[in-house]
């Protein structure tokens, strides 16, 4: 950690929310799904940290994450949803496609609607 923000979250350095959401759109291009998923849901995260949602804690996992958003039931609700689809895609009980990640980028925009 850095002055409260991450240095790393799932091997992406270079944590500022615009430029992780434009490498996903062009993982999402190149049909990299794996790629494009883990950047989405690290967006969300850096999304949540800046508009003082969530502090980073290293350790935190994304349950504990979600615990924090209790206090925002629709931000909660949204990522939520988003990670029901990240964590059996990333840790590998389901593969990554178009479709989720067309999800997820939807959740994503809408966590953004809800929380500007």
């Amino acid at each position: 950690e850095r002055d409260g923000r991450p240095v790393e979250i799932l091997g992406i350095r270079d944590l500022e929310f615009n430029a992780i959401y434009r490498q996903a759109q062009s993982f999402i291009a190149e049909k990299k799904w794996f790629e494009a998923t883990k950047h989405l849901y690290v967006a969300a995260i850096l999304y949540l940290i800046d508009k003082q949602f969530l502090d980073y804690v290293h350790s935190k996992t994304n349950r504990q994450y979600l615990a924090d958003l209790q206090k925002k039931p629709v931000i909660a609700d949204e990522f939520a949803s988003l990670t029901q689809i990240f964590e059996p895609r990333v840790y590998g009980e389901t593969e990554a496609d178009e479709s989720s990640c067309t999800e997820m980028n939807l959740i994503l925009q809408r966590l953004a609607n809800e929380g500007a």
